[in-house]
């Protein structure tokens, strides 16, 4: 008697259909669950806000420092210049890509600014040359995107 080459996945797709009575997955169905299931994580960490996956955040300069968690799940090092996403409009911190906000509000400011939770907090100069208290929740536009801190403006 003559058998023809059968793989092993093969033979033990066809033991369990017929032990359990549902298809097993191939490999290449296997492959495509696999990436389904990557995507699906991608997904869920590129549109969320950057206060959920990241964390020990900090304020260098106009700068946002925090350890972000990428798709792998390894938490790195992430930052944003600020500067490409707010600006000051008469006093009050807005998010405008370019806005250079930073040399009216932060750096020239003679108060404090600080960052609480995911607020920034600023007093910014306005056309009358007075200092305004102003602030920002940074969750609202800044994402962590696979570990890299971005902003959507």
């Amino acid at each position: 008697m003559l058998f023809a080459p059968v793989s092993l996945l093969a033979i033990a797709a066809t033991l369990a259909t017929s032990v359990v009575g549902t298809p097993v997955a191939t490999t290449g169905d296997a492959a495509a669950i696999v990436s389904s299931e990557m995507e699906t994580r991608d997904l869920q960490i590129t549109k969320r806000s950057y206060v959920g996956t990241c964390k020990g955040c900090s304020l260098k300069d106009s700068s946002l420092k925090c350890r972000c968690r990428n798709n792998a799940g390894v938490e790195v090092d992430a930052s944003i210049d600020l500067n490409r996403c707010l600006a000051n409009d008469n006093g009050v911190l807005v998010w405008r890509a370019g806005g250079g906000f930073y040399g009216s509000c932060g750096k020239q400011a003679p108060y404090q600014r600080d960052l609480i939770g995911s607020r920034y907090w600023s007093y910014c100069w306005n056309k009358a040359g007075d200092f305004e208290p102003t602030e920002v929740n940074l969750d609202d536009r800044i994402h962590n995107n696979n570990g890299v801190l971005r902003c959507d403006v």
